[in-house]
């Protein structure tokens, strides 16, 4: 026995000389030490909002709420709790809530949410973005309606830089969100179709619109693309006059008929069922059951007893298509009457309607070929040279004058108003020779008018009066009046107070 302990004490020693001073075999005593922390203290970290949170999922009452308001009763509970967690927990969940969340996915969502309601937007679980959207739409930690907006859609950007999928949805949840809490129409984005049913209003108005705007709208409408053509782009202002005036005739053709033409183009409106916030976490939390939304004279959104429905021209596509033949064949009369550019062929076959487009573009054609005619080109590079000479021969004049002026003269008696140039029927002559409308576009231009506005309501381009304006006074001014290269025309000042006292 005496010898076995002696041998361990031997190997013991053995051993200790190989080690020599290493921490394990070092003379310190180790000895038990209580947990800094047990788990039940460690729950005692979480915010209290969490914990008031999951006491209130143990509430009988609240577990006969729907998902959607149960979400809505937790995310009040939580709306000011900003934690600061260290950890990330990943979070994958098909239309996420708080319930299914553990506390350290809670804690991590809350962190982000604190980060993102600042505008530090950072990469995350998509889950977690889906929840702050929720959170969102359904007014959480909103003051106003305006303001949920604007959140939902600057965070809803920033975020599509990181990943641009979720605007796929946060897109629609925008416009509904505009929908839902009444906000004006304009906040509304391109999708949901706004300047579609706004050009359905001006066919439908077409009497109350001007050419111009009615042009606009056929070609908006219109799945011809009148921008890739050659035959427009020569002639765009005559192709719009002759659309304008086509419609305007067809509708006159159809007036006495049981659909107007405008319905024929557009078809019927249909009422749609439709409903806001489509595959969100969305609770009614105004509990709209009668309610119209307005987004304009063709869109209409109608809740009744809880069912949402849309009511606009829906087919869209067909009266695409329809409207587009009619500007594709005025196109196409337009460039067989011009003699201009590749011909192509005429969409429309009824003989009625050819012969109405044919006879807009000759009517259009004609009054560009009278137009033309009046006016005299007048070579602008010239004109700074006339002036140089004009002002040089002025000042000779005024020092010849100044040098040859007599002693003080006896008063002759009134002498006659002298006009321009000291001609007294110069100036009543060139009056006489303008046309009336040449006359208006002078009034106009002197009292700030609206160029757009006289066209308008003269039915004659100013461009056109411009130049044959210039061409009746150059003989008494030996210069133009108007600058037509400008846009808007303007006059040139330097003679405003003789043409008023020409005009007025």
């Amino acid at each position: 026995m005496g010898e076995k302990r002696d041998r361990v004490r031997e190997l013991r020693d053995q051993l200790s000389s190989r080690l020599g001073e290493r921490a394990a075999f070092s003379s310190a005593v180790y000895r038990d030490a209580p947990i800094i922390m047990t788990a039940s203290q460690m729950s005692s970290l979480l915010p209290e909002e969490i914990r008031e949170m999951r006491r209130l999922l143990k509430d009988p009452a609240l577990r006969r709420l729907s998902i959607a308001e149960r979400f809505v009763e937790e995310a009040i509970v939580l709306q000011g709790c900003d934690d600061e967690f260290s950890g990330q927990a990943d979070f994958e969940c098909y239309f996420p809530t708080f319930e299914d969340m553990d506390d350290a996915q809670l804690r991590t969502y809350l962190t982000w949410r604190a980060r993102a309601r600042r505008g530090d937007v950072r990469p995350t679980s998509v889950s977690y973005v889906y929840v702050y959207l929720y959170e969102l739409i359904n007014h959480v930690g909103i003051e106003d309606d305006l303001q949920g907006w604007r959140a939902l859609r600057a965070f809803a950007d920033a975020y599509a830089r990181i990943d641009a999928k979720i605007l796929r949805l946060a897109d629609q949840w925008a416009d509904d969100y505009v929908v839902y809490y009444g906000l004006p129409a304009d906040l509304l984005s391109p999708r949901f179709g706004l300047e579609t049913s706004r050009a359905q209003e001006v066919l439908l108005h077409a009497a109350l619109r001007s050419d111009e705007e009615l042009a606009q709208a056929l070609t908006r409408l219109g799945g011809y693309n009148v921008e890739a053509s050659a035959f427009v782009s020569l002639h765009r202002r005559d192709f719009d006059r002759v659309l304008a005036r086509v419609y305007r005739r067809m509708e006159e053709h159809y007036a006495k008929t049981a659909r107007t033409y405008a319905q024929r183009l557009l078809g019927k409106r249909q009422a749609l069922s439709c409903r806001p916030f489509a595959r969100a976490v969305f609770s009614d939390v105004l509990d709209r059951d009668d309610y119209a939304y307005v987004a304009g004279l063709c869109d209409k959104v109608y809740c009744r007893n809880g069912r949402w429905s849309r009511v606009r021209y829906a087919d869209v596509q067909k009266a695409s298509r329809r409207i587009g033949n009619l500007v594709k064949t005025v196109d196409a009369c337009m460039r067989k009457r011009y003699g201009e550019c590749n011909p192509i062929e005429a969409p429309i076959t009824m003989k009625f309607a050819l012969k109405i487009v044919d006879e807009e573009a000759a009517a259009v054609l004609a009054e560009r070929k009278v137009a033309e005619a009046r006016v005299v080109h007048i070579d602008l590079g010239k004109l700074a040279a006339i002036r140089l000479a004009a002002d040089q021969t002025a000042a000779k004049l005024i020092v010849d004058e100044v040098a040859d002026e007599p002693g003080p003269q006896p008063d002759a008696g009134p002498q006659p108003e002298a006009g321009i140039g000291g001609d007294v029927s110069g100036p009543v002559a060139a009056a006489a020779d303008l046309a009336d409308e040449e006359l208006g576009l002078l009034r106009a231009l002197l009292s700030g008018g609206d160029v757009r506005s006289f066209e308008r309501e003269r039915g004659a381009m100013a461009s056109l009066l411009a130049e044959s304006i210039n061409e009746k006074l150059f003989g008494l001014f030996d210069d133009i009046v108007i600058d037509a290269a400008q846009d808007p025309l303007r006059l040139i000042e330097d003679y405003r107070s003789d043409i008023e006292a020409l005009v007025l």
